[in-house]
């Protein structure tokens, strides 16, 4: 599978603590549970705490 530009930077930003898993979906132009599968896919840590728990869950709302 290749990856688009918009792809790598968003995950890039996510494993650099620079974008939640939300926001880095967003910036990658697909839903979030395609990028937390491209995550496990990739065996990217998925560090998620409240903090960024709290961010998705505001964007929902």
């Amino acid at each position: 599978m290749k990856e688009n530009k918009k792809l790598k930077i968003a995950l890039e930003k996510f494993k650099n603590n620079e974008a939640t898993a939300s926001k880095a979906a967003s910036m990658a132009g697909i839903p979030l549970s395609q990028f937390l599968g491209i995550l496990v896919q990739k065996k990217i840590d998925f560090h998620y705490g409240l903090k960024e728990l709290e961010e998705d869950f505001e964007g929902l709302i």
